[in-house]
């Protein structure tokens, strides 16, 4: 479970293992943004996550990774592939990338920013270790007391033909 979370300042996610391990990462971003980066810096904090998580991520075999946004139209754009808005396309693709490297499928999930237990690492506070057991409870029991919405596991071959199929649409495509 790789709860992420941003804010105009911070990063922060929390990745808990099904051995009840987790790893806390973030970080200060550079320069300054105004409320209407948001999205984008959301979409950012997925793919920092997963960059800075990669390691970890391969050492665990972790086979699905379910991914759980407060943002819904980075939930979206995660799971189509890309965004109506350009910067939320282009901040989407290397998180895209990353999973198609680390050979993982993955669900993508919303749950509110109230119950985001990464919402504290991204405003640079202490982790509420009572709402992340909370939560990871909640969404291992299947749904996240239904008001989580959970789009259908991606395979490893859906994200390559999307990422591909994106960057060779927008001129972004390598030999």
């Amino acid at each position: 479970w790789l709860f992420t979370d941003a804010s105009l300042k911070y990063w922060g996610a929390i990745l808990w293992l099904d051995d009840g391990r987790f790893s806390v990462v973030g970080a200060r971003w550079e320069g300054d943004h105004t409320s209407g980066d948001m999205a984008s810096l959301e979409a950012r904090s997925v793919s920092a996550a997963l960059s800075t998580l990669r390691l970890t991520l391969i050492d665990m075999r972790v086979a699905v990774i379910h991914i759980i946004v407060d943002n819904t139209s980075v939930q979206a754009a995660l799971r189509r592939g890309s965004a109506r808005s350009v910067a939320v396309s282009d901040a989407v693709l290397p998180a895209l990338q990353e999973l198609r490297n680390l050979g993982t499928a993955c669900t993508i999930r919303y749950l509110r920013s109230g119950r985001n237990p990464a919402d504290c690492i991204s405003r640079g506070e202490p982790l509420d270790l009572e709402k992340l057991g909370v939560e990871v409870k909640v969404a291992r029991e299947g749904g996240m007391g239904g008001k989580c919405r959970t789009s259908p596991p991606l395979s490893v071959a859906r994200f390559r033909q999307r990422t591909y199929d994106r960057a060779y649409l927008s001129g972004r495509a390598s030999a």
